[in-house]
């Protein structure tokens, strides 16, 4: 019998495949999209739709709950929770500035 963590594990893995095929021309914006967690629901399978898509043509899509992203907001996002001291330092300064 297949154990819940295998099934979660063996969809990771075909997620995460599905994301390295793609040229993402970044090591560092393929690594924020590969550790990536649903923002709706919290889940890690975030599937590209289209496994001939490139960057800009990608639609991503949670498994789990089914929500979807266009390539832009999918980066966005995913940078935005990767790096958050790199996005977050700049824009505590910038409020700093127009108190």
């Amino acid at each position: 019998m297949t154990s819940e963590a295998e099934v979660y594990e063996a969809e990771k893995k075909e997620c995460q495949e599905k994301v390295t095929s793609i040229d993402w021309e970044s090591d560092e914006l393929r690594s924020a999209l590969l550790e990536w967690m649903c923002p709706e629901c919290g889940s890690g399978l975030i599937d590209v739709q289209a496994a001939t898509a490139d960057r800009w043509t990608a639609v991503f899509q949670c498994r789990s709950c089914g929500k979807q992203w266009e390539f832009e907001d999918a980066a966005e996002k995913a940078v935005e929770d990767y790096f958050p001291e790199r996005i977050s330092a700049p824009l505590r300064m910038a409020e700093n500035r127009v108190r």
